[in-house]
């Protein structure tokens, strides 16, 4: 297959996945049990593509893919929270920009190269998140960000964490199938306890919950299923500047079915990402 079409693949995977987590969210169900179930589909199935079990207890393997693992899934749940009260198309763009984070901290801890096109990218960034973060009819008595705006800021800003860590991970010597599946492990573990801290009296998830649960682990597999195998076929600076454009199908999506309001700023700041993202696969 070819290689933009495995990207093509991964980006409808994750448009789809944001528009379910969003789906999931307006029904107000228990997040913590939600995501647990996508790290128990996310673990099973990265588990079996183990080279052996005895990778997962490499130091390399079992440090980085704890690490990440603590930043993917704080940042997945934060990203939830948050759209339970923003619409799905800011959420998403501004989560996907965390791109912009990870250029800049990689310029810092990796000694990559710090080019033009990188720096209009994090300007092009900054400013998409400036216009979501703007609220509209601004009084004095409102606070200049919402906390869900601050929410999926600290999600994205943590979804780069992740990023740098698999980078970290593999350059130490990491099994790459070892440390997505101590991911789903990271899942199932935080999942499990934000569930229990967030709904001591009711202990049960609704069957909603695993049914969501599944859908969702399902379409995360295939993101990461696509990506890797986009990344063996084609450059990485065609592969991920494609699969991260998935918040344009998924604000259209929810203008589509869910009559999100399409505003001017929110126009502006899907164009400022687009744009980020796009330079940021220029070498």
């Amino acid at each position: 297959m070819p290689v933009l079409a495995l990207a093509l693949l991964s980006m409808a995977c994750a448009a789809a996945n944001d528009f379910v987590f969003k789906l999931y969210a307006r029904r107000s169900g228990p997040v913590g049990a939600y995501l647990a179930v996508i790290g128990v589909i996310w673990a099973l199935a990265f588990a079996a593509c183990l080279p052996s079990r005895q990778v997962l207890l490499q130091p390399a393997t079992l440090l980085w893919g704890a690490v990440s693992g603590v930043f993917s899934i704080t940042a997945n749940i934060l990203y939830v929270m948050a759209l339970k009260k923003e619409d799905v198309g800011v959420c998403s763009t501004i989560y996907r920009l965390n791109l912009v984070p990870a250029a800049f901290l990689a310029f810092l801890l990796f000694n990559e190269p710090a080019t033009a096109p990188r720096l209009a990218a994090i300007a092009a960034g900054v400013a998409a998140v400036l216009f979501f973060s703007w609220p509209s009819g601004r009084s004095a008595a409102r606070p200049f960000v919402s906390f869900s705006i601050a929410a999926v800021f600290l999600a994205s800003l943590l979804r780069a964490g992740m990023g740098l860590s698999y980078k970290a991970g593999l350059l130490a010597g990491a099994d790459e199938f070892g440390l997505m599946t101590i991911n789903g492990c990271a899942w199932i573990a935080g999942g499990a306890g934000f569930h229990f801290m967030a709904n001591r009296a009711a202990w049960r998830a609704p069957r909603s919950t695993f049914t969501y649960g599944a859908v969702s682990g399902a379409l995360v597999c295939g993101i990461v299923l696509f990506l890797v195998l986009a990344l063996k076929r084609g450059d990485a600076s065609l592969v991920l500047p494609v699969t991260q454009m998935s918040f344009a199908l998924t604000a259209l999506a929810g203008i589509v079915f869910m009559h999100e309001p399409l505003t001017l700023r929110k126009c502006a700041g899907v164009s400022f990402g687009a744009a980020c993202i796009l330079l940021m696969g220029i070498r």
